[in-house]
């Protein structure tokens, strides 16, 4: 199988078979030949690659707005100020956004599923109120005016829901690439036109993206916002929906400032005092 499929596609159906064969232990059969051989720590399975998450600044955040087309600019926009997952900003409906409470707020209550049509949030987490900022606060009060409490907030241009897969290819990854080209620096001429129209420059000038995006990187880059105002990971953790602390932790835990300078003054007052200019060992000098 892995010669044909991806890690992840391997590993998907062998587990199913071991949960399987698993349950049949011991009514038919006496152990599971999937289980993990006797002394070794792995089962033979590839590893996928773990995606490397995207965290944009302010500015580069900037520098994908301008590129989004109008479809496409509100839904970026929320993402950043929200956090929220695709398919919990495509399953938004203008009564799940209440900004005449005393803290404006957006309600999670269903999402767009990737096979379409609409479900509950995958876990009890998931389903949850995340406050808005002021900024965001007035760009959902433009996109729900003159809705109807069940009209989506992010409708597709013909109405009705997105087509993710519509999304990603017709507008989300032309403005990506959009904003990774330079128009001092424009990429070179492709073979075909087929090929330029994902063609990027390759310059380094801070005017251009430098690179590619998921649409969920817009949550990665939301969370390194919220890190870099001084938000703790718990509150974090319960803005994002995550089921457990540690999952926030092993995805942003990086972002963390460790050692704040107040506890670096506090150490510092506990080293005992350099007086003088340490003497460094050298090493022997060599025949």
């Amino acid at each position: 199988m892995a010669r044909e499929l991806a890690p992840a596609g391997v590993r998907k159906p062998w587990k199913v078979l071991s949960q399987v064969l698993r349950d049949a232990v011991p009514a038919w059969r006496d152990d599971n030949p999937l289980s993990c051989p006797h002394g070794q720590r792995g089962n033979g399975l590839p590893r996928p690659a773990p995606y490397e998450a995207a965290f944009l600044t302010g500015e580069q955040a900037r520098i994908l707005v301008d590129h989004c087309g109008p479809q496409l600019r509100g839904l970026v926009l929320a993402a950043l100020g929200t956090g929220m997952r695709q398919g919990e900003l495509l399953g938004l409906r203008a009564k799940d956004v209440d900004l005449h409470a005393a803290r404006p707020v957006v309600r999670l209550e269903r999402v767009l599923q990737r096979a379409g049509g609409f479900g509950v949030p995958k876990t009890a987490r998931s389903r949850r109120t995340i406050a808005l900022a002021a900024s965001t606060l007035r760009l959902f009060a433009c996109l729900i005016e003159d809705k109807q409490p069940d009209d989506l907030v992010f409708a597709a241009p013909q109405g009705g829901p997105w087509n993710p897969s519509n999304l990603r290819r017709r507008f989300w990854g032309p403005a990506v690439t959009d904003a990774q080209r330079c128009q001092a620096h424009p990429p070179r001429p492709a073979p075909s036109d087929r090929t330029h129209r994902r063609a990027v420059s390759s310059c380094g000038c801070a005017s251009r993206l430098h690179t590619g995006l998921r649409f969920h990187d817009l949550r990665h880059s939301h969370v390194a916002f919220l890190i870099t105002a001084g938000w703790d990971l718990y509150v974090i953790q319960l803005r994002l929906g995550h089921a457990s602390i540690k999952t926030t932790f092993d995805i942003y835990g990086h972002l963390l400032a460790y050692g704040e300078q107040d506890q670096l003054d506090s150490l510092e007052r506990l080293l005992p005092p350099l007086a003088t200019r340490p003497d460094v060992p050298r090493a022997p000098l060599q025949n």
